[in-house]
């Protein structure tokens, strides 16, 4: 029983030493938060080591800009920080989510053509399929299935242009429902600044104020 305790024991002191060594570090890394905050900042939203790379350019950034002295800052700036980060990553699944449609978008687009070509369908078993040539295109691996894909665009009057076109209408309702999101994201970040704004011109305010009666005393026991 005594053993089980002291490793319990140990093993919550390793873990508030490495919370105490995460935010020291994080301390040391973004010098514009006071030590006592810096847990506000401490966990970045993705797991991928590119986005949370991203993710810390963002932190610094906005840190080094907003420098958040109180609890309420902290969290008004991290919220600022939350919703910018949100948009960026709507951004950044859009472009995947269109480039992942394009796919689809030439063998649209090129199908026609090859059944007209083939009204047996004879050529199946012969040549690749048509996702297996639209793959190759869009990835602009295995030339000579590329080639034949952009023949076939340029037979119909198309060109990779056309390709992204379609592929955006493919995918026009999942990007009028992330460009709202986005949009969203936006309109509560600018909300957070406007507050955070306000609250520093109220407290500059009040100091304006203070200072100015201070100043008045002294004149009074001077005269």
């Amino acid at each position: 029983m005594i053993s089980i305790a002291n490793s319990k024991a140990a093993a919550q002191t390793d873990l508030l030493i490495s919370s105490f060594e995460r935010t020291s570090d994080l301390a040391e890394l973004l010098p514009n938060v006071p030590a006592h905050l810096a847990f506000v900042f401490e966990k970045a939203p993705e797991p991928s080591a590119e986005a949370e790379a991203h993710y810390d350019t963002f932190r610094r950034a906005f840190l080094q800009e907003l420098k958040p002295r109180t609890m309420i800052e902290a969290i008004w700036t991290k919220d600022v920080l939350t919703y910018t980060w949100e948009a960026h990553q709507l951004r950044v699944y859009r472009d995947h989510i269109l480039k992942q449609a394009e796919v689809e978008a030439v063998c649209d687009l090129i199908e026609p053509s090859l059944r007209d070509g083939d009204p047996m369908g004879l050529r199946a078993f012969e040549e690749p399929s048509v996702n297996a040539q639209a793959v190759a295109w869009q990835t602009g691996q295995e030339g000579e299935r590329a080639a034949r894909v952009d023949a076939i665009l340029a037979e119909r009057g198309l060109t990779a242009d056309s390709v992204r076109a379609h592929a955006f209408f493919k995918r026009l309702p999942t990007m009028d429902a992330l460009n709202q999101m986005i949009q969203t994201a936006e309109q509560r970040r600018d909300g957070f600044l406007r507050e955070l704004d306000r609250k520093r011109s109220s407290y500059a305010n009040k100091l304006r104020a203070v200072t100015d009666d201070v100043i008045d005393l002294d004149a009074e026991r001077v005269s």
